[in-house]
């Protein structure tokens, strides 16, 4: 599985990496993009309009598969179980990001191990460094978009900063 974080500047970034894949892209794709609730399902109409991949809200209880690209559920974050299974817990109040990419490739790197990768855009603060590292520690792949294509450099900065990022 590939697990995608952005934040701000992320919807652009998106759109230009999920609109190039093909229609036979291997493998699932979960993502984790710091929206608000209100714009969430017409982004997600949105990118599936562009794309050539379904995208769509994960369902609970469903496996992440080909040829599809997975969001969660307005105001919820989106977990792997460990039986492989979409997960969603409603927003917490204490939250500081829902939903959160941490959770989202924290899940991903404890079920998947050295068979995902994970994916971290352009975004305000450190979300996703802590997901990044565990995947980095379980053997999985990592990339983060660089500085110079950023909006913000904030949350692949401190991924590169703790997580031994292998591509930038």
């Amino acid at each position: 599985v590939l697990a995608v974080g952005a934040s701000t500047g992320g919807p652009n970034v998106l759109e230009t990496i999920f609109s190039d894949l093909p229609a036979n892209y291997p493998i699932p794709i979960v993502c984790a993009q710091h929206i608000g609730n209100e714009f969430l399902d017409n982004f997600v109409n949105w990118l599936n309009a562009l794309c050539h991949l379904n995208v769509c809200a994960a369902l609970d209880g469903g496996y992440p598969s080909p040829g599809n690209i997975y969001f969660p559920k307005k105001k919820h974050q989106l977990e792997i179980d460990q039986r492989g299974r979409f997960r969603h817990i409603p927003e917490k109040k204490e939250d500081l990001n829902c939903p959160s990419v941490n959770t989202l490739l924290l899940s991903v790197a404890k079920y998947y191990g050295s068979s995902c990768g994970g994916v971290l855009l352009t975004g305000i603060g450190s979300d996703g460094a802590k997901g990044m590292a565990e995947i980095v520690k379980n053997g999985g792949m990592t990339i983060a978009q660089s500085e110079a294509t950023c909006t913000v450099y904030g949350m692949p900065k401190e991924a590169v900063a703790l997580a031994k990022i292998q591509h930038i």
